[in-house]
């Protein structure tokens, strides 16, 4: 999202609130913007950041959201990172409050990109111990997917939200359907189950490995392929 002044965002969320009233959804999650760095060093630079996205958030009261989904950092920290971790949590306590205040949970999402705060499960943690009521938006494609269970395992107690889409561990980020790159789906869906978790499956796969055109169709089927290779997990290494 550009930096544009929240004003002009609001006929843009109005309109969009009355597609979603007339098609009948309702919405789970609203992904707050990523292009306003919460962690700077510049203290005004920041401060202007969190006010904006504050006031974002008081935006989105409208669609009665039940998560809100926050990215730790928009770039890789200047110099210091043990102060743009700081930063960080900072600026999640204030935007927690905001959260709170429209009766949706934050949720901090880890990053795709390995230099960013909040790509291992260690430092996302670290991120919001301070906040009991603070989630984890564990996106799936944001790791290496020899990784995920370990992911899943360290930090499952916070997980609240999940973004699903595989992936073969290249970057960028590929985002395919599920069962097109190298996740184990079975076991995975087992752990975040045995974690405690219950959110929505939200599939993020906006790409198709071979150019086919990704549908609402073919990611039900895809799910009914995790679904089935969970039944197999308990059945071959828990029963």
């Amino acid at each position: 999202m550009p930096h544009v002044p929240v004003q002009e965002l609001i006929p843009f969320f109005h309109s969009l609130k009355e597609k979603i009233d007339s098609s009948g959804l309702q919405v789970w999650s609203v992904h707050l913007p990523y292009s306003h760095d919460i962690t700077v060093l510049d203290d005004k630079e920041r401060e202007r950041n969190v006010s904006f996205m504050v006031e974002v958030i008081e935006l989105t009261a409208i669609f009665k959201p039940f998560r809100l989904v926050l990215h730790p950092s928009a770039k890789e920290p200047d110099n210091n990172r043990e102060q743009a971790i700081t930063n960080c949590i900072h600026s999640i306590g204030i935007l927690s409050k905001s959260a709170e205040k429209i009766g949706a949970q934050l949720c901090v999402e880890n990053p795709g990109t390995p230099t960013f705060l909040g790509h291992t499960p260690e430092e996302l943690l670290r991120l919001v111990d301070n906040y009991p009521d603070v989630g984890i938006c564990f996106d799936l494609n944001h790791c290496q997917p020899e990784v995920t269970l370990d992911f899943v395992k360290k930090t499952g107690h916070r997980i609240a939200h999940l973004h699903v889409s595989d992936t073969d561990g290249t970057f960028p980020p590929r985002h395919w359907i599920p069962g097109q790159g190298t996740i184990p789906w079975g076991e995975l869906l087992y752990n975040i189950r045995k974690s405690g978790y219950n959110g929505v499956f939200m599939f993020e796969a906006t790409n198709d490995r071979y150019n086919i055109p990704v549908t609402p169709k073919r990611l039900a089927e895809s799910f009914e392929m995790i679904l089935a290779e969970e039944k197999v997990f308990i059945r071959d290494y828990i029963n």
